[in-house]
């Protein structure tokens, strides 16, 4: 009997502890709005971009039309596919955006910094390859 006990009381240790080293999800980072993402990119863009006053306020308006498409289709319900699919589209979308307000030295540079972009991303996620 006196096993029995000691068996339940050690299972349910093994249990608290186990939930209790579970992340917490309460601390994961909180998801931006699209008007504060549009406004990270197009400050980001005004700097490496050198963005004149005129193209600055259609940049920013490309990037929130894009950033508001983007968290719909993050926020979606669906297979990962459609939602990569989705994405692939928006991307392509911005820049088709992009090619028409940028110079084309801007538009090469804003290329490259999307691919440098990429490339951390990859890094960050350190070469994982993504699940099926």
């Amino acid at each position: 009997m006196k096993q029995l006990i000691r068996f339940f009381l050690f299972a349910m240790l093994i249990s608290l502890t186990g939930s209790a080293m579970a992340q917490d999800s309460t601390k994961t980072k909180p998801k931006r709005s699209p008007e504060e993402l549009s406004k990270m990119q197009t400050q980001q863009f005004k700097r490496k971009l050198s963005l004149t006053a005129e193209q600055e306020p259609k940049v920013s308006a490309a990037l929130l039309d894009y950033s508001t498409k983007l968290v719909a289709a993050r926020d979606s319900k669906g297979g990962k596919m459609k939602k990569m699919q989705e994405l692939k589209h928006l991307n392509e979308a911005k820049d088709q955006s992009m090619k028409q307000i940028l110079t084309e030295q801007q538009y090469a540079d804003y290329l490259k910094l999307m691919e440098e972009q990429k490339e951390k991303l990859k890094e960050r996620r350190g070469g994982q390859r993504p699940r099926r």
